[in-house]
């Protein structure tokens, strides 16, 4: 994770077909990333990312936090098939 002075960006790392990757995102962009999924696949279970915070939320204690539920929020979409394998992942 690397911090800006206005936004905490998050490193994801993962595998897929194509090999290894990294990428880094803002909070928001999961935020979008479940909306968007529970939006074009009604009726499948989207787990939930952590809730926004608008004060505090570059309190180290609580990035870490939140990266570890960005962590879990991955790990169960990653259990769903028709997630794993959607054009937004």
């Amino acid at each position: 994770m690397a911090t800006s002075k206005s936004y905490i960006v998050y490193t994801v790392l993962g595998e897929d077909a194509n090999g290894r990757f990294e990428i880094q995102r803002r909070f928001k962009e999961f935020y979008l990333l479940r909306n968007v999924l529970s939006q074009r696949h009604p009726g499948l279970y989207v787990p939930p990312v952590p809730p926004k915070k608008k004060m505090g939320n570059t309190n180290q204690e609580f990035i870490e936090a939140r990266c570890f539920y960005l962590n879990m929020f991955f790990k169960q979409l990653v259990r769903c098939p028709y997630l794993l394998e959607s054009e937004e992942l």
